[in-house]
């Protein structure tokens, strides 16, 4: 699981995860998108520095960080369609850590990290 923040080899890492059977979890910008998606929709391109403030700004407590997991998985998986409509499936934001998520809530993926 990375971010893309301001990497420039990001999509050269994630190809090379691809190609060795790696799958991966990428949040672009970066993973506090995925936490604000637990609250509330979220879909105009940012970078970190926006995406970070953002979530500090939600004044959320973690009290029942499960509980709104799927909440979050939903409005990703509706992030990801929107982009691939656009042409840029992990464009700016994104994130498929609800792919993860989902995977290990419903059991799709044993410990040796291939799924089912």
């Amino acid at each position: 699981m990375f971010d893309r923040d301001d990497h420039p080899g990001f999509d050269e890492a994630v190809a090379l995860c691809e190609r060795r059977g790696v799958r991966v979890a990428r949040s672009n910008p970066c993973f506090e998108l995925w936490l604000i998606l637990h609250h509330t929709d979220y879909d105009r391109p940012a970078d970190s520095r926006n995406l970070k403030a953002e979530f500090a700004a939600l004044d959320v407590t973690c009290d029942d960080p499960v509980g709104s997991v799927e909440d979050a998985e939903r409005r990703a998986a509706e992030q990801l369609y929107r982009r691939s409509e656009e042409g840029a499936p992990y464009g700016n934001p994104s994130t498929t850590v609800g792919t993860l998520t989902r995977a290990l809530r419903e059991g799709t993926v044993p410990a040796g990290g291939r799924p089912r």
